[in-house]
Formats: structure tokens, C-alpha cells, sequence
């Protein structure tokens, strides 16, 4: 599947592409576990068509003779079941195989391929395609065939699903290029993997992240690896090619790079470059494609047609190099591509030459993963909660301990990389259109101000726990930690009454009394019309799941936002900045698969989507200078 760089409105949707575990993002990870000694799950999904000539002593037999087909083709390389039920099977009749696999993201134990059998025109149809649970990968197409003869239905179905079987392996950890190691799995159960794997054979990488509590990936875009040779140890030798610099990026929430195995062929190359704004075809643009990497004599200079297409007379093996010209023949991008038969690679380019393109993309990153911290830290305050409800105060402090350790380590780096930017836009040749730094430096104020935050509720649970009073005042003590934990969240009837509780059993009067009732003069409803908006913004709002549901009501959180605003309400918005994110991460779970380039129904999705993530944008900014005004 090629990767299309969306337009500048729909940055901020990928600012929180991903959630983090409760874990804090600055505390070292276990490295990912390469798997050496273990083989492959190989779970095959049959689905065979109801049809007169498809009878149930047919399926019996297909069913037997492809799970003892690949069986005998993997031998100790994996293990291979059959099922013909998965809870995935519905979703491809809405969205087609292709389509289900590009948005299966999950990490999982099993390679899960899905085997569909028809019967059209005297012809069995046979269609194929594979989710990689270790990598989280889907192959980059799916693979079709017909056969008339009954008897070869099955060893075609085989034959296709070892085309796509794909090796996996674990990048080193560390790894950076222009040379990595890629450690395979089930290298060390002493199998030949020649058979498998041989020079010049191409793997995309995955990079794999904490997500939600678990792992989930995603593709590393323009980045590929061509194989150098293979060790009898199991370790192969890899060079890296790319489009943007440092595709490796480390950031708190990633645990490592893992690559799956291509099925790449000899074939000319397909391709069509489109504008990024608006997905309108590039005519006209000079391309050179080489062999071998982006250094060497191109093999063939073409232009694209009308409709920014472009097909190569000679044929490539397994992977191109293509280079992106301007008018005055410096390159505007060099872009690796795998070849897929006559699969066609959709390239977006913006206007800029991707060496300039390549500060932009930098700062995104750092913006993200600025978001991403600052989502650690409000998990962890959830974390924290838990811990005090449950009367685990020295755990509680000493989680909150690790993480401010944790978050000094990363506010370091984030001034360091943030500087680095400020020099690099100084630097940039005249007349260059320089990404704007603004938002990287609020998001650094803002996780800095979430430390003290975390420093000042250590500081006074330390307190409690170290008071030489009776157990009824620490637990009053860590009330009020809880508290302000729950204030910090948005939950300002849990403080409210946690405050109260506090104050009915005895708590320092002085210390809360005060406090508490500039909260409620602060929380109090003015009118109906305020008691509507409150509702609005903590019942309904954070309850729309998809894009069509947020376009529907998102003038009626705007609107609840006005009338907060006017009503002088500094609490409710911070609810309504909570679900923008939620929405957001959403948002970019439904983006996911789709191919607005290709297909004209995900076209309208896309405009939905850029739509949304374009409004949840504009009314964060407004909720966010208002707030600021506030303070």
C-alpha cells in the first residue's frame, strides 16, 4: 500500500497518532523480542462461497489438503491451522479483503491469512491476503487466481500464500543506517532460510509503539530494506533507503523497529504523483528511476503523463529507485519503491523540495511526541487515583517519584531537539518557507508546567505519609492528593466532593476551606443555558465515536464552548480539550486503510475526516487562547 502525505489541515490530526501506556515514556523499554527460537503461527482463514459446485465434502477436502500442503512446504518454520471463522470475516464484506487488512493494525502471535474460494463462470476464483501479527503489517496487496480443474484449487491457494508468507525480523536496537541488522525469527531453530530469503530481497519496516495498554504499528513511510546478506546465525545485513531523514525516529512511546518481507517481483514500475493539498495530478514532472540505490546512472528518464502517471519501458527487480526532479534537474525527492507487479504507487509531493520539506516533518514529530508525554502524564495521574482509592500511598509515591525522574529526562531532550530546530530554520537558505516552531514551544511550557504539577502532589503525599499522626489524618491527606488529582482530570464534582468529605472528617480547615469555595463560585451554573452546555460538553460530546458523528454535532460544541466562554466557565472547557484529543485519536484509527487517490467512497470519508480534524483544530486554538487569557 503507498503512504500519501495528507494536507497542512490535517496535521494536527496526526499530532496524537498514538496513546501511550500507562508506563511512563521516559523510563527505558524492554527491547522487542526478536523470537529466535520460536516458530511461526500460521492461522489460515478459509472461506469458500456457497455455491451448487462447492459442496461441504469439497470444503472438507480443500481444507485438509492446504493445511497439509503448507505444512510440508514450512516443516519446522511453522506451525499451520485452519479455521473458517474470524470475527474479521464481516468486515471484509463491507470493506474487501484489501481494505480490512490496511486497517488491521494490531500486534498479535499469529501470521493470519485469509483464503477466499468462489465459483464464478465455470472458474474457481481464488483470492488471498495476510495480516502479520508480529510486525502489524498487512501485505501490500492482495493476490488472486483461477483455476477450471477442482482438483488444483487447493495447491493454487498454497502457492499464492507462500508468496506472501514473508519473513520477519527485529531491527537492532539502536539502529539508524545507511546499514541496520535485522535479527529473523525462528533463526535459531537451526532451519536453512535460504529458501526463504535472499540478497536483494526487500522488507518494509514497522515501527511499533505503546498504544492504549498494548502494542500497536505502524508503517515506516518511504523506507525500505534491501538485503546485503544473511549470516548462518540467523542476522541479516540490511541497507537502508528512505525518503525522509532519520525514519528510526526514538521517541518515548516507540519500543523498536520490526520488518516483514515483501513479495517484490521483476516488473516495470507504476507510478503517479499527485499534489498533496488537493490529491490533483503532477503532468509534466521529469522522474529518474535507478538500479542498485539513488547514486547510480539512472536507467530511465521519463516524464509524467496528464494524469501524473508514468510506467517504465525496462523492468525492475524488487525494488526501484525514483528521483523527483525539478525544472532546474535538482532533486525534489528520491523515494524508495518495491515493486509489486503492476501495482500502482501513488506519490504525493508537496510544494517544497523534501530537503526543505524534511524540517516540517521533524517539527511534527516533535510535536507529537510532545503530546505524546503530556497523554503519559495525564494516564498517570489517572494511574495515581487508582492507587490513593485503593489506599496504596507508598506505591502511589513511588510511581509519581519514577515519573518525575522520567519527565526531567524528557523536558531535557525536548530542549535540546527544540533548540536544534531554531538553529536549522535560522539556517535555511533564503527565501525558504520555514516551519513555524510556536506549538512545539507551547506543548514544551505546558508538559513542563504537568511536572510541577506531579512534583507538587509528590510533595504532599510524601507529606502524608510521612506524618506522625494518626492513620485516619494520612488517609486525609492523600484525599486531598486525590483531590487535586481529580481537578486535574476535569472532574470538578469528584473534587467538589472529595474536598467536602475531606472537611466533614476533619481535614485542615484552613488548607481546603478557602480552596473549595472558589471551586464551586468557579464550577456554579449561571443559567439553564450554561446547565445545557455543561451537559452537552460532558454527556454527549465524548460519546461521538466516528467522523460523520463529531461533523453532525461539532457547531454544538463550539456553540457550548461560547456559552461557556460567556458565562466566564474556565472549567468546563478543559473537559471539552480532553475529548478533542479522544476525538482525534479516533479520527485517525477511521483515516486508517484509506485511499482517497484510488477509490472515490474514501474520497468522501477523507473530506469528512479533513473536515473534522480541521474544526476540532480551529476550536482547541480558540478554547486554548481563552484559557491562557484566563490566567
Amino acid at each position: 500500500m503507498s503512504r500519501t502525505y495528507w494536507p497542512d489541515h490535517l496535521t494536527f490530526l496526526f499530532l496524537f497518532s498514538s496513546l501511550c501506556s500507562l508506563c511512563l515514556c521516559g523510563e527505558s523499554s524492554a527491547q522487542l523480542d526478536p523470537e529466535k527460537d520460536s516458530p511461526y503461527q500460521l492461522q489460515i482463514v478459509l472461506r469458500i462461497a456457497d455455491h451448487p459446485p462447492l459442496t461441504p465434502a469439497f470444503k472438507d477436502q480443500v481444507k485438509r489438503e492446504l493445511r497439509a500442503s503448507l505444512q510440508d512446504a514450512f516443516a519446522d518454520l511453522a506451525r499451520v491451522e485452519i479455521a473458517d471463522t474470524h470475527p474479521l470475516l464481516k468486515e471484509i464484506e463491507s470493506k474487501g479483503l484489501q481494505g480490512m487488512l490496511e486497517g488491521w493494525k494490531d500486534i498479535s502471535s499469529h501470521k493470519t491469512h485469509f483464503v477466499l474460494i468462489d465459483f464464478r463462470d465455470g472458474q474457481y476464483e481464488i483470492q488471498a491476503g495476510q495480516h502479520d501479527g508480529f510486525t502489524g503489517l498487512a501485505s501490500p496487496m492482495t493476490r488472486s487466481a483461477h483455476t477450471p480443474d477442482r482438483e488444483f484449487v487447493a495447491r493454487t491457494a498454497a502457492l499464492l500464500l507462500e508468496r506472501d508468507f514473508g519473513l520477519v525480523g527485529t531491527l537492532e536496537a539502536g539502529a539508524r543506517g545507511p546499514e541496520v541488522k535485522v535479527i529473523l525469527k525462528a533463526a535459531g531453530l537451526g532451519i536453512a532460510m535460504d529458501r526463504w530469503i535472499k540478497e536483494n530481497d526487500v522488507f518494509a519496516i514497522a515501527q511499533i509503539k505503546k498504544a492504549g495498554g498494548g502494542l500497536r504499528s505502524s508503517r515506516v513511510a518511504w523506507a525500505l530494506l534491501k538485503v546485503a546478506d544473511i549470516s548462518k546465525d540467523g542476522v541479516c545485513r540490511c541497507q537502508l533507503f528512505n525518503r525522509f531523514k532519520d525514519p528510526l525516529e526514538k521517541s518515548p512511546a516507540v519500543l523498536g523497529y520490526r520488518c516483514l518481507k515483501l513479495g517484490t517481483t521483476t516488473a516495470p514500475l507504476h507510478l503517479r504523483l499527485v499534489n498533496s493539498k488537493d490529491l490533483l495530478p503532477l503532468a509534466g514532472q521529469a522522474v529518474a528511476v535507478s538500479v542498485g540505490d539513488f547514486s547510480a546512472k539512472p536507467k530511465e528518464e521519463r516524464s509524467t503523463q496528464a494524469d501524473g502517471s508514468l510506467e517504465t519501458r525496462d523492468a525492475f527487480q524488487n525494488i526501484a529507485f525514483v528521483r523527483v526532479m525539478d525544472v532546474g534537474g535538482e532533486v525534489r525527492a528520491q523515494v524508495p519503491v518495491e515493486i509489486l507487479g503492476d501495482r500502482v504507487v501513488i506519490l504525493s509531493l508537496d510544494r517544497q523540495a523534501d530537503s526543505e520539506g524534511q524540517f516540517a516533518l521533524a517539527r511534527k514529530r516533535l510535536v507529537s511526541r510532545l503530546y505524546e508525554s503530556i497523554q503519559v502524564v495525564g494516564e498517570l495521574f489517572q494511574e495515581l487515583n487508582r492507587k490513593i482509592e485503593a489506599r496504596a500511598g507508598q506505591d502511589a509515591l513511588e510511581t509519581a517519584q519514577r515519573g518525575l525522574k522520567a519527565m526531567d529526562g524528557d523536558i531535557a531532550n525536548f530542549k535540546e531537539e527544540l533548540a536544534s530546530l531554531q538553529k536549522a530554520v535560522r539556517e535555511l537558505p533564503k527565501g525558504s518557507r520555514a516551519p513555524d516552531l510556536a506549538e512545539g514551544e507551547r506543548r514544551l511550557q505546558e508538559l513542563q508546567a504537568k511536572r510541577e504539577e506531579l512534583n507538587r502532589f509528590a510533595e504532599n503525599l510524601n507529606k502524608a505519609l510521612q506524618a506522625v499522626n494518626s492513620p485516619e489524618n494520612q488517609r486525609l491527606r492523600a484525599q486531598i492528593a486525590q483531590a487535586q488529582l481529580a481537578e486535574n482530570n476535569g472532574e470538578f464534582d469528584q473534587a467538589i466532593q472529595l474536598y467536602e468529605s475531606i472537611l466533614k472528617n476533619g481535614g485542615d480547615q484552613s488548607a481546603i476551606s478557602g480552596h473549595l469555595k472558589q471551586l464551586k463560585t468557579s464550577w456554579a451554573v449561571k443559567d439553564k443555558q450554561h446547565e445545557g452546555a455543561r451537559d452537552f460538553i460532558y454527556r454527549d460530546w465524548p460519546k461521538y465515536a466516528t467522523a460523520q458523528e463529531m461533523k453532525q454535532h461539532l457547531a454544538d460544541a463550539r456553540k457550548a464552548f461560547q456559552i461557556c466562554r460567556n458565562a466566564d466557565d474556565k472549567l468546563s472547557p478543559l473537559k471539552l480539550l480532553k475529548s478533542n484529543i479522544d476525538h482525534t485519536v479516533q479520527l485517525n484509527k477511521e483515516s486508517e486503510g484509506l485511499e482517497p487517490e484510488k477509490r472515490e467512497d474514501d474520497r468522501a470519508k477523507f473530506q469528512t475526516i479533513a473536515d473534522v480534524a480541521d474544526g476540532l483544530k480551529k476550536l482547541t486554538e480558540e478554547i486554548n487562547a481563552f484559557l491562557n487569557e484566563a490566567k
